[in-house]
């Protein structure tokens, strides 16, 4: 099953506020909102991927645990001082990953994130991939980043038996490890993205519907079929499947050892610019 996952199709984030919160995103990480729908926000992030802020009831948003720190998205930028000095945020500090070189913030929900400058000297996973490149990313000549965002670089998965569900990950759906540590292993998504595993002492419940989880993710699967029979192969079974509103393709959720959530997708004959974007550089066949 090696590479058959085509790196993060999605981050999706459930608030009651999603006018709030995108236009956070949007003026502080300067990530392009690329299409509406009714109070659904969705912005594009780098290579096929996006973050969508969907609308939940405020009673249902309040009542879905916090669970803030067991997620954690990082950003990749060309000056984080600039970021930081033009944008006035205030640096979170408490009970958060030591990673080198991250600096992480809380959004208007309290949700945390992280930012990393890019570098040419020292260049990480995905710093070696895009330093090659000869300009900043664009989506399909319509999108673009700012001048000092490069994009999502990677997901954080906190969790007690981090050990554990890196090896999920690693033998599930067949992810490389290009880092490991003590106190971290980063595994390799696609070309350029990756997810990091890392000790949290919060415990985590298992979502009981994708619903159930204020924060989730899917992969872009080049053959989610198969991708799903691997997963069954393995004893795993399914949460629940969803079918798209537009039925580009259904998602298969699952929750991971850590209780997280996440789905398998592959998305074809879609009108949506990120997938039109993924299947040029996509081979599905």
């Amino acid at each position: 099953m090696k590479n058959e996952i085509f790196g993060i199709g999605w981050y999706l984030r459930r608030t009651y506020s999603t006018q709030v919160i995108s236009a956070f995103y949007l003026n502080n990480l300067e990530i392009p909102i690329i299409r509406t729908h009714n109070e659904n926000i969705v912005h594009w992030c780098g290579g096929a991927s996006v973050i969508g802020f969907n609308q939940v009831d405020k009673d249902v948003a309040l009542t879905t645990p916090d669970q803030s720190n067991n997620l954690i998205a990082l950003f990749k930028v060309e000056s984080k001082n600039r970021f930081a000095n033009t944008l006035h945020l205030i640096e979170a500090t408490e009970n958060l990953p030591n990673i080198p070189s991250v600096t992480f913030y809380k959004d208007p929900e309290g949700i945390i994130f992280g930012i990393k400058e890019t570098s040419i000297k020292r260049p990480d996973y995905f710093d070696k991939y895009w330093n090659k490149q000869p300009t900043h990313q664009q989506l399909n000549n319509e999108f673009k980043l700012s001048d000092n965002q490069r994009g999502l670089s990677s997901l954080i998965i906190r969790s007690k038996n981090w050990l554990q569900n890196a090896k999920f990950y690693q033998e599930k759906l067949d992810l490389s490890i290009i880092e490991e540590s003590k106190e971290n292993i980063e595994l390799a998504i696609d070309a350029f993205t990756t997810i990091n595993f890392m000790y949290g002492d919060e415990t985590k419940d298992k979502c009981s519907s994708r619903l159930s989880s204020r924060q989730s993710f899917v992969f872009r699967c080049r053959d989610v079929k198969s991708v799903f029979n691997k997963l069954l192969d393995n004893k795993l079974t399914p949460l629940e499947r969803h079918i798209t509103e537009d039925k580009a393709g259904e998602i298969y959720y699952f929750n991971d050892l850590s209780g997280q959530i996440f789905g398998i997708q592959t998305r074809t004959k879609s009108t949506r610019i990120e997938d039109r974007y993924a299947e040029k550089n996509i081979n599905y066949n």
